[in-house]
C-alpha cells in the first residue's frame, strides 16, 4: 500500500507541473492570472483532469505497467488530453 502513495505523489506532482505550466503561459498575456484564479475559473476541467489522472493510474496499476515515469506522465498529460478533446469538439461544431 505504501508503494501506491509514492506513485500517487509522483502523479500529483506531474499534474501540478502541467497546471503551473499552463498558468505561466497564460500569465504572459494576462499578468493578473494566479494559480487560485486559474483553478477557480476552470473547476470542471480541473476536476475532470484529476479524475482522468486517477483513471490512468488505476489502468496502469491493473495492467502491471505502473512505473514512476508512467505515473508522472499520466498526471502531466491528463490536463492536455481534455484540452485536445475540447478543441476537437469545438472545431467539429
Amino acid at each position: 500500500m505504501i508503494e501506491h502513495l509514492v506513485f500517487l505523489s509522483i502523479m500529483a506532482l506531474g499534474h501540478m507541473a502541467h497546471t503551473l505550466k499552463a498558468v505561466v503561459q497564460i500569465r504572459e498575456a494576462d499578468k493578473t492570472m494566479t494559480l487560485r484564479k486559474y483553478i477557480a475559473e476552470r473547476p470542471y476541467k480541473t476536476g475532470l483532469s484529476v479524475a482522468g489522472s486517477l483513471i490512468g493510474y488505476v489502468m496502469l496499476a491493473d495492467t502491471g505497467q505502473l512505473t514512476l515515469v508512467a505515473a508522472m506522465g499520466v498526471g502531466y498529460m491528463a490536463d492536455s488530453v481534455f484540452d485536445v478533446a475540447a478543441n476537437k469538439t469545438r472545431t467539429q461544431l
